[in-house]
């Protein structure tokens, strides 16, 4: 299933056609790209799904896709216009800040009193790069400072250690899983600042990031069950070596259209709450049938999440129309959770092949502990040394895990250990 470019408008389409000739990436990493960086414009608005229940225009992105698949460009030419919009204001705000400052040492202590009034205030904080989630929160904090809503997106080349992160207890700031998951929801949440926590009110973050094919199961198994899988969007491609000229370049008319275009929708960008008419609530009850029939078909348990995505592509899509929630809008919002469906279920193919096996995880937990495991060790661990086996062949198969040999005291014997991301 190809990924439906057609709801974009001309501006972000025809780029979106460009991208995949000229960078190499496959068209579903550029679309995805796409609706990251318009849920960072539109991360301030809401939809009014009914009374009492209000989604935010977030969205956790990943792109799972082979190493060198060109699969961390496609953000990053997606994200430009978002850059050349904030540096000039970051730039005149560092420039204003240090005349400040120099106006501070030289002035008297009833002066600074009435200067400090003055003091500049920074620009929004659209997205931040790498980032912890002290990171994270000091952006929201300053965006708070400066008047700004705690809404900001974080922006992950590698996403292995963000999901590693997941099932660790910090002491800095306790269970991260939690904080991720209110974030998604646009929630109140209290992160830890030394001795202390810190309330950051209506925290609201957008991820995106890339994994690769072969840890794509030892990054994601841990976390089938704590309700974070089901939050994200995935981009799932074996492609690798696309036939593309290496000398290609963007069409500067199209790539300047696109730059002027999202820039104009970042300043528009207020903050507001779509609502949904009645034709517009028809549309969404045939939604929620299909994804109840995936649900009752694959036996997901997804089809809840997936209806708040379906809202957020539906307020999404009205921001980068630039118009009201209608029919039109919400059948643009219908192609994307479809599509996204069909890559949900791509990926759980992975996920419930050999790596996602208890064994398997047994194993990982072994070799994590231990730095690498002989096979006569794995033998004696669990009682069926066939079962075992199989697991083992299956992770080595997924590239989790790599088979190397050693000599000790003269002897060759089997090592195994985790493959290098």
């Amino acid at each position: 299933m190809d990924f439906p470019i057609e709801v974009f408008p001309p501006e972000i389409q025809s780029y979106l056609e460009e991208l995949p000739a000229v960078t190499g990436c496959h068209l579903s990493y550029a679309g995805l790209s796409a609706l990251f960086v318009a849920s960072l414009i539109g991360t301030n608005s809401k939809v009014k799904v009914k009374e009492g229940f209000t989604v935010p225009l977030n969205l956790y992105c990943c792109i799972v896709a082979p190493k060198g698949s060109a699969k961390s460009i496609a953000h990053k030419k997606m994200l430009e216009p978002v850059k050349n919009y904030t540096g000039p204001l970051w730039t005149k705000f560092q420039k204003d800040l240090d005349a400040w400052l120099e106006e501070m040492e030289k002035a008297s202590p009833k002066q600074k009193r009435e200067l400090y009034k003055d003091k500049p205030i920074p620009p929004r904080t659209i997205y931040i790069s790498g980032g912890t989630i002290e990171g994270i929160r000091s952006a929201m904090i300053e965006n708070l400072m400066g008047g700004h809503k705690a809404s900001i997106g974080l922006v992950r080349d590698e996403l292995n250690g963000f999901f590693e992160s997941m099932n660790q207890y910090k002491s800095n700031g306790g269970d991260e899983k939690e904080i991720y998951l209110q974030m998604y929801d646009g929630d109140d949440v209290n992160i830890r600042n030394k001795n202390e926590f810190i309330r950051i009110k209506g925290a609201c973050l957008s991820v995106i990031g890339t994994i690769q094919n072969s840890i794509y199961k030892s990054a994601f198994m841990n976390n089938v069950d704590n309700g974070l899988l089901d939050r994200f969007i995935f981009s799932v491609s074996a492609d690798k070596d696309r036939d593309v000229d290496p000398y290609a370049e963007f069409n500067s008319g199209v790539e300047k259209t696109y730059d002027k275009y999202m820039e104009g929708l970042i300043d528009a960008d207020e903050g507001y709450e779509y609502e949904l008419c009645a034709k517009c609530k028809d549309v969404g009850r045939d939604v929620k049938r299909y994804l109840t029939s995936v649900d009752d078909a694959y036996d997901t348990g997804a089809s809840p999440k997936w209806w708040v995505q379906f809202h957020k592509f539906a307020g999404i899509m009205a921001t980068v129309w630039q118009q009201d929630i209608d029919v039109k809008i919400m059948r643009r919002a219908e192609k994307l959770i479809k599509f996204f469906v069909s890559q949900f279920l791509e990926g759980s193919k992975h996920l419930n092949s050999h790596a996602s096996d208890e064994i398997s995880l047994k194993i990982i937990e072994m070799i994590k502990e231990r730095g690498m495991v002989s096979s006569s060790e794995i033998t004696r661990k669990f009682r069926n040394a066939q079962d075992s086996k199989i697991a083992l062949e299956g992770l080595i198969d997924d590239g989790i895990v790599k088979c190397e040999e050693m000599k000790t005291n003269g002897r060759k014997k089997m090592v195994f250990m985790m493959e290098e991301i």
